[in-house]
């Protein structure tokens, strides 16, 4: 399974779709019209992947953050919730308003998605109601590149700790810009 990507964009279209070349191999990814916004106007871009294995194709789906690819898969997790749906929903709201939508169980909001009408998004919030980790709640690990603590949390969760222990045992901790060396901290962190 592909965890990110990280590459320069080539191409973006209309339809939210990114082409991004990895060290000589193109990738086709679907995206939320945000993010396709943000990527038309950088050279180079980290994405999050969920790869959706189908009869007839692979389809990558990428994000900013992983936050945003955890609310893209509870949302898809939940019965008559395909892709295009969940990337048009975080296309308008951040995982954060998704979490304080679904926990205020406000189906006028989600119900100005398109595709999610009052039935649906009744649904919605009774299959993810204290699913959503409100993560607005979680602290953010300073550090100097983003992608930096997002690889980092992913890598943490990749091991098995939750969200809860990675946010108390990150508290305070600077990490370097180095990937390999911002985990090799932050597991030192983890385990003292």
């Amino acid at each position: 399974m592909i965890g990110y990507l990280r590459g320069r964009v080539e191409h973006t279209s209309p339809d939210h779709v990114i082409l991004l070349d990895v060290r000589g191999v193109g990738y086709e990814v679907s995206v939320t019209a945000s993010t396709a916004f943000e990527a038309s106007s950088l050279d180079d871009i980290q994405l999050f992947v969920h790869t959706q294995m189908r009869d007839d194709a692979i389809v990558l789906f990428g994000f900013l953050s992983l936050q945003e690819r955890d609310v893209f898969r509870q949302l898809i997790s939940v019965s008559g919730i395909g892709p295009a749906i969940a990337l048009a929903t975080l296309g308008l709201m951040r995982p954060e308003e998704v979490a304080t939508v679904i926990a205020r169980s406000d189906t006028d909001a989600l119900s100005k998605v398109p595709g999610i009408g009052k039935k649906t998004a009744a649904r919605l919030i009774l299959e993810l109601a204290g699913k959503l980790v409100n993560y607005s709640d979680i602290a953010t690990v300073r550090v100097a590149s983003s992608s930096v603590g997002d690889v980092v949390e992913m890598g943490l969760r990749e091991l098995g700790f939750s969200v809860q222990e990675i946010r108390e045992g990150l508290t305070g901790v600077e990490l370097p810009d180095d990937e390999g060396r911002a985990l090799t901290v932050a597991l030192k962190a983890m385990n003292r």
